[in-house]
């Protein structure tokens, strides 16, 4: 006979099974990706999470940079001259639209486990039944150039993307203390922000694309989040904002801050570019006023 627990487990099994076969064919979402990208420094993490609050949004921890590798799988059945797609289709022993679908399971579970990220979607059904139903997308960071965009649209044509900007100023301050990067040089730094705003520089002409600014997360949260929410054809929800407003995500060098006033945290701050020399704001200057310009900040000295 069968003890309580063996019964437990039996049925965990079961709903595993059951969950593997009818996330793929049943859960809307599942096609839904709502892509977050963004330089190091600039709220990539915090918006992530903050979106996460929302009902209607599955959310992954961390960062899912595997995804690209995986829709890059469609290069050569989208954009390869003709005679080399037919050569892979006819070479190949499943179709397109099989292998279409594996690499979108195996996108999913980079980001939320294996099995379609069974585990992660029990969780949330058990957690909530009553919204679960109802998750529009689900949503992850990684960071996608111009041709990296057209391959996850070639395997997701419901997919959204969110570029976050936040002043030069700020994000070459804030890297040249972060413990990730403030071992590069100062220039690198300005570099790496004036190279990401290139890298993502066709964000603006893309109908499923949408820039926010930082700033705006942090000094009008309600209308950031809604500007967000009506791109993504959700309804408007409270707790994104609330999360934003209340916690830090690796401020500086210190510490995640929950509970806070992340307003009042940030009118506290000296000018970035205080403690900076004549030196670094001559290379700033040099390397990224032209950028600075186009995306419509000042660069005061």
């Amino acid at each position: 006979m069968k003890t309580v627990f063996s019964k437990i487990i039996d049925l965990i099994i079961h709903l595993k099974r059951k969950l593997r076969s009818f996330t793929a064919k049943k859960i809307q979402f599942y096609h839904n990706p709502l892509i977050v990208m963004g330089l190091g420094r600039s709220g990539t993490t915090i918006l992530l999470e903050a979106l996460g609050q929302h009902p209607q949004i599955l959310t992954a921890g961390g960062e899912s940079p595997f995804i690209i590798d995986l829709a890059s799988l469609t290069k050569i059945f989208e954009y390869s001259e003709l005679t080399m797609r037919k050569y892979y289709l006819t070479s190949i022993q499943f179709s397109k639209k099989y292998l279409y679908r594996q690499v979108r399971r195996l996108c999913f579970e980079t980001a939320f486990g294996k099995y379609y990220g069974s585990r992660k979607i029990m969780k949330t059904l058990f957690n909530d039944r009553k919204n679960f139903f109802n998750i529009k997308c689900w949503s992850v960071k990684t960071f996608p150039d111009y041709t990296n965009y057209k391959e996850i649209r070639a395997l997701y044509p419901n997919a959204k993307f969110i570029h976050i900007v936040r002043n030069g100023l700020d994000v070459v301050q804030s890297r040249t203390i972060f413990p990730g990067f403030r071992d590069m040089e100062f220039i690198t730094h300005c570099e790496w922000w004036v190279g990401c705003i290139e890298k993502f520089g066709y964000i603006s002409e893309m109908s499923h694309c949408l820039m926010v600014r930082h700033e705006d997360l942090v000094s009008q949260p309600v209308e950031f989040f809604k500007r967000i929410f009506e791109f993504l054809g959700i309804y408007d929800h409270d707790k994104s904002a609330v999360f934003a407003r209340n916690n830090l995500i690796h401020p500086l060098s210190e510490s995640t801050k929950n509970n806070i006033n992340v307003i009042k945290e940030f009118k506290s701050r000296p000018p970035s570019h205080q403690s900076w020399t004549i030196e670094q704001k001559e290379i700033f200057k040099d390397v990224c006023s032209n950028k600075m310009k186009k995306m419509g900040y000042r660069v005061p000295f």
